[in-house]
């Protein structure tokens, strides 16, 4: 059990590694990316559109993720009950709201937009192919932490 971990761990990492995810793979890289004149790859920047449907789209994965919670303070922390119009996240959400949609609170904005960078980072890397291993969401969530979280 224990072993099988650990594989899926190393799996992740190298996931990581190969689609240029960490920080530390880049600075590793730095002296081979400076021979050939390449600089590290940013996160890409995403439109006001795709940023509004990541906020509509995780509205609805909220009520999926409420059904499995059984504490009601992580039930809180994952909505609001009123969202501004300042927040490009919110557009799409302000549309389309007739009463029933769940708004993502802003930690769960900032942690799906983050992700959704990271992906298209990776479609990048990957020369828009999606990738088929089963570590890439934890290679995606390993980052996401790492990054968000300070």
């Amino acid at each position: 059990m224990c072993q099988q971990s650990v594989q899926d761990d190393s799996k992740d990492i190298l996931m990581v590694r190969r689609y240029e995810l960490l920080a530390e793979a880049e600075e590793e890289d730095e002296a081979e990316r400076s021979i050939i004149k390449e600089p590290p790859l940013p996160l890409p920047e995403l439109s006001i559109y795709r940023e509004s449907a990541v906020g509509y789209i995780f509205g609805f994965a909220i009520r999926i993720v409420e059904r499995k919670l059984k504490c009601p303070d992580c039930k809180v922390a994952l909505q609001v009950k009123a969202v501004d119009g300042s927040q490009p996240s919110h557009g799409l959400i302000l549309q389309k709201d007739r009463g029933r949609l769940i708004k993502p609170s802003q930690s769960v904005i900032d942690i799906c937009v983050h992700s959704e960078r990271i992906f298209q980072k990776v479609l990048y890397v990957n020369k828009q192919k999606v990738p088929q291993g089963k570590g890439l969401p934890g290679a995606i969530a390993q980052f996401v932490l790492q990054d968000i979280g300070t």
